[in-house]
């Protein structure tokens, strides 16, 4: 992760953890995992993956995952394409 991928990372935590957050869950691939932990640190949260965030056209995988997590404060980090 680049130094602006990392001051984004910790504005993310910044504006998040306030919040309330109890779930984290990320794609697999490190940049998605690298950006929620900082967020990770602050909530004590722990980093869930979820091969349904991981780039790729399974989108209803996400929307699986999206759906289980209704009533939940969570946080999801994937990519453009899902």
């Amino acid at each position: 992760m680049t130094k602006k991928g990392r001051r984004q990372a910790e504005a993310i935590a910044d504006l998040l953890a306030p919040r309330g957050i109890e779930r984290i869950i990320s794609s697999p691939y490190d940049r998605c995992v690298q950006t929620v932990e900082p967020l990770a640190a602050r909530t004590g949260a722990r980093v869930e993956i979820s091969d349904a965030l991981a780039e790729g056209p399974d989108v209803d995988a996400a929307y699986q995952l999206i759906d289980s997590l209704v009533g939940h404060n969570a946080v999801l980090c994937s990519h453009g394409d899902v």
